[in-house]
């Protein structure tokens, strides 16, 4: 996750943001576990849990991408109903 690796982008100013009240952020069990696979810091996994909407799939979108990996992040999105989709 590039919020770990520098402290000056803007992938760790967005996990700031995680919980604040302006916007919401959502995961997925599949989401999670791709967080897992590539993060591996149950600190950060833990905020992201805890202060994201659990977002429940009762249906498959994939494969949406080129990137399997990117594709829990677009099945959350949808599945979730958001605005807009924040990636590195």
């Amino acid at each position: 996750m590039a919020a770990m690796r520098s402290q000056t982008g803007a992938s760790y100013r967005l996990l700031l943001t995680i919980g604040h009240l302006r916007w919401q952020s959502v995961v997925t069990t599949a989401l999670m576990y791709e967080y897992e696979d590539v993060l591996r810091i149950t600190d950060i996994l833990d905020l992201i849990y805890h202060e994201s909407h659990r977002q429940m799939v009762w249906f498959s979108w994939r494969p949406l991408s080129f990137d399997p990996g990117d594709d829990a992040v677009l099945e959350a999105a949808i599945a979730g109903g958001c605005d807009y989709v924040l990636s590195f």
